[in-house]
């Protein structure tokens, strides 16, 4: 059990009725504390995702990443499957792997060249033979859970953690005409050192509200401000909806997509956006071309990278104008995330005032609501 620093009772005033709730505690953005609460309560419990399968298509092929303070590698094994381990060589606390590549059959420690199978396992540690009772087998490299849901790779260091698909099914119900598991992801774009809470990186990818007035200019449909919410699975994915009423908008100057409709979607998927977050690090957007995806990484309480990328069928990976199209598809999204992570940057130095608000809701930011209570079953679950 682990006890947060800011009492879960004050919590309750943000998973209500939209229109009663008040936005979360200050502190829970702010607090070196509460962020080592939220590392045990949240991060060291729940899936979270890792990356994608295409990025590792071939045996010993891998990617590094860090999630919150955790340095891990995917590796694709030689039976096909896929192993989440810790990048931290059991020996004297160095990293195994680093960056991206091929390691071959196996994982080596590049300090004292311990060495270890694509399941973890330590193979070789030279001039250990004199040390007394050690046995290779006390010292693998800690070994994830690992679940695959449509081509997206989740790991969790939880190994009572319940299966995360099933929770999933509605999300994955709702986008099956996009083939997720089948369309293929572009190499992420890799930022660091973005200086803001984790939470507001996540808020700021499922609500609407701000759009209209944040993104005025390039965001200036759909007049109606026609924006719903679906409710997959009390909360485990978290998905705004932008009914824009007419066929194959797309999030640039042009508003039109630049790359070929994705050709199984039906007619009311290609009049709609939809943004979602399966918590707590995978954040999904899709229009009539593509799905776009983030990883957000927490590296303290108030700092973060991001990995991103964009999930095309492999028809259109293969068009010969596809990187100057990509170019301009990355230019689009780029301007949202020009306006959107200075946001985040200014609420976060705002939140760390003594004046920082616990404002209320607009309704357009149910899904704002719906976010709390994930977060508060994840706190009050550490508690018990």
């Amino acid at each position: 059990m682990t006890r947060s620093p800011i009492p879960l009772d004050e919590f309750e005033a943000s998973v209500g009725d939209v229109a009663s709730s008040r936005s979360l505690p200050p502190r829970a953005y702010t607090s070196a504390e509460f962020y080592e609460f939220e590392r045990e309560a949240i991060f060291a419990c729940e899936w979270f995702c890792v990356g994608r399968a295409e990025q590792i298509p071939l045996a010993g092929d891998f990617v590094t990443v860090t999630v919150a303070g955790e340095p891990l590698v995917m590796v694709r094994r030689a039976d096909g499957d896929i192993s989440v381990l810790s990048a931290v060589c059991q020996h004297r606390g160095s990293l195994v792997a680093q960056g991206a590549g091929n390691c071959g059959r196996f994982l080596r420690c590049p300090y004292h060249w311990w060495t270890y199978d694509l399941e973890g396992r330590l193979v070789t540690a030279p001039q250990m033979h004199q040390v007394d009772e050690f046995e290779r087998g006390d010292h693998a490299l800690p070994r994830l859970a690992v679940e695959v849901w449509n081509g997206f790779v989740f790991a969790s260091m939880n190994p009572e953690a319940q299966p995360l698909a099933p929770r999933l099914e509605p999300l994955g119900r709702y986008l099956a005409n996009y083939h997720l598991g089948n369309l293929v992801t572009t190499e992420p774009v890799v930022t660091t050192d973005h200086p803001f809470n984790w939470k507001l990186m996540i808020e700021n990818g499922i609500e609407p509200y701000h759009a209209t007035y944040l993104h005025h200019g390039m965001f200036d449909a759909p007049k109606e401000r026609n924006y719903g919410s679906l409710d997959v699975d009390s909360g485990d994915a978290i998905v705004s909806v932008v009914n824009h009423g007419f066929v194959d908008a797309a999030l640039n100057p042009t508003y039109r997509p630049y790359f070929p409709v994705i050709e199984t979607l039906g007619d009311d998927d290609r009049r709609r956006f939809g943004f979602a977050t399966i918590p707590p690090n995978l954040m999904l957007g899709w229009q009539s071309d593509l799905v776009f995806w983030f990883l957000v990484l927490p590296t303290s309480v108030s700092t973060l990278d991001l990995r991103w990328g964009y999930l095309l069928p492999e028809s259109t990976h293969r068009m010969s104008v596809f990187d100057q199209l990509l170019d301009l598809t990355h230019t689009g999204i780029e301007g949202y995330n020009a306006q959107d992570l200075p946001m985040a940057e200014v609420m976060q130095r705002g939140l760390a005032s003594r004046f920082a608000p616990r404002g209320r809701y607009s309704h357009e930011e149910d899904v704002l609501v719906r976010f709390n209570r994930w977060l508060l079953r994840r706190y009050r679950a550490a508690e018990s």
